[in-house]
């Protein structure tokens, strides 16, 4: 369930601002933690409508340049199981005597996930629209990081692993789109275009006295999330080539 609110500004046509809050509720979290509040702000500038702009780059060379800067912070409660909070137990038997057998093991301390982002982009078209040219960076923190964290098996665990709020990474990188019209008439259009995107992902700090976590399959322990690299790495055996 949410609740949001956005207000948008602009002033003379080059100046744009817009802000946003949202209150947001999910069922899958613990009592206490369901609900969380969430916003953000961005503004963006027109330079070339700007006078200075028009009297030195010609509308011919650049006539559309563009910078935009934003921050928000979102909650991430997107899991699987909707009451993944609760121990939920189901109808068994023991013998021939009806009981009650733990079906999911709970955490009263399951909590949102939060990502906290920052984008600086710069646009601009050319040659009267034929070329655009976009390029971006952002820089996203991800809190109270939601995994599947393993339990040992002598704990008796449904599945030996518990959702847990377990620790802090970042994502952070550019993106670089450029497209060209090569031909437009009654009859044909062409363009082309070509994307390029870099992304460093890194866990940052992992709570619970947590020094790894590394994840099972039937084949054995296949991706690990440790400190110091990147959430959900590939691990295994080292195997002569």
């Amino acid at each position: 369930m949410s609740f949001f609110v956005r207000a948008n500004y602009s002033l003379k046509d080059r100046y744009y601002f817009t802000a946003n809050f949202r209150r947001d509720g999910n069922s899958a979290l613990a009592e206490g933690h369901k609900y969380g509040n969430f916003g953000g702000i961005s503004g963006g500038w027109l330079i070339s409508s700007e006078k200075f702009f028009k009297r030195l780059v010609p509308s011919t060379a650049i006539n559309n340049l563009k910078l935009n800067a934003s921050w928000g912070r979102v909650g991430n409660g997107n899991i699987v199981n909707d009451y993944s909070s609760f121990s939920l137990y189901s109808a068994s038997l023991y013998g021939d005597a009806s009981t009650w057998n733990i079906s999911q093991q709970g955490n009263d301390g399951l909590s949102w996930e939060t990502s906290s982002q920052t984008n600086i982009g710069l646009s601009f078209d050319a040659l009267h629209d034929r070329l655009h040219l976009e390029f971006s960076y952002f820089n996203n923190n991800v809190d109270d990081l939601i995994l599947s964290v393993p339990q040992s098996p002598s704990k008796g665990i449904v599945g030996n692993s518990i959702l847990a709020n377990v620790g802090s990474m970042y994502n952070r990188g550019v993106e670089l789109s450029l497209g060209y019209q090569i031909l437009n008439n009654k009859n044909w259009r062409w363009n082309v275009s070509a994307n390029f995107t870099y992304l460093k992902n890194e866990v940052t700090a992992l709570s619970g006295n947590e020094e790894a976590i590394i994840s099972y399959t039937g084949s054995g322990s296949t991706n690990i999330t440790k400190v110091g690299y990147s959430v959900g790495s590939l691990y295994g055996l080292r195997t002569l080539r």
